[in-house]
């Protein structure tokens, strides 16, 4: 079983994953079933090429109901939803139905929520003026990036998505402490602090977690060290999208050629 295919980044390891499943469908092994999972694009149908028996499309309820019991545990857990708690069934009732079957234009919504000052007349307008899909999700969490942070953040966006491994929290801390103007070195003056810093600069954007120290020679498995993710593969992906560039966040468009040189 392969979950989520279209979660692999393209024109990279999703092209040898395709590649991998193409060879095994070759196989004459009895018993030998493949189930693969993942969103309706055209590379992965093309690649896989399947008859129509071969494809099972989900249903839109079963998904819905998905996302229904995801938002109502959202509020059991989230003590920053409580607040919230004698609106809960209007705001499930919105963010079900304007979800589409994405999680994570859910997830980003409740950072909007969060924050939303307890009365019902303030409510009533952040739910009818909740973006329409991911990408204006995403544009308008940009576009709220105070102007001073800009260049970090991008920053930070950069070392994220072209990096060839999770970074640990000290590497992005360095990475955006250099200079690459005119004076190009380490300015110990733009060091951030701590993880905290860099959840504040990319709020809703970045995942932090443990993981395996690949700096040390000698680490272990045992030994984990914080490192930071970028939160979903979408994120990726819009930024380097022909769509940003033609949006209010197109000072965040990312490319691999700008992106692999700011690196090196």
């Amino acid at each position: 079983m392969l979950d989520a295919l279209d979660e692999s980044p393209r024109n990279g390891p999703r092209e040898y994953v395709l590649d991998a499943l193409e060879a095994m469908r070759t196989w004459r092994i009895q018993g030998l079933h493949l189930f693969v999972t993942s969103r309706d694009e055209p590379d992965i149908r093309d690649s896989l090429d399947l008859s129509a028996p071969q494809q099972v499309i989900m249903q839109n309820a079963g998904i819905d109901k998905d996302i229904t019991d995801f938002i109502s545990g959202r509020f059991d857990v989230d003590r920053r939803l409580r607040k919230l708690l004698p609106y809960r069934d209007k705001i499930q009732e919105t963010l079900a139905n304007g979800a589409k079957g994405v999680f994570r234009w859910v997830e980003c919504q409740f950072k909007s929520l969060q924050s939303c000052p307890r009365s019902e007349d303030h409510l009533e307008r952040l739910l009818s003026s909740l973006p329409q899909s991911l990408d204006e999700t995403y544009e308008r969490m940009l576009c709220n990036i105070d102007d001073y942070l800009i260049k970090d953040a991008r920053r930070i966006l950069t070392l994220l998505c072209f990096a060839p491994r999770p970074l640990t929290v000290r590497e992005v801390i360095d990475g955006v402490a250099v200079e690459l103007n005119n004076s190009i070195g380490l300015n110990r003056k733009r060091r951030l602090q701590d993880s905290n810093d860099i959840r504040e600069i990319c709020i809703g954007f970045i995942d932090i977690g443990l993981g395996a120290d690949h700096t040390s020679e000698t680490y272990r498995e045992e030994e984990l060290t914080p490192t930071v993710r970028i939160a979903h593969f979408s994120v990726q992906e819009y930024l380097e999208s022909e769509r940003i560039q033609y949006q209010k966040a197109a000072i965040f468009s990312l490319t691999s050629i700008t992106a692999y040189a700011e690196i090196a």
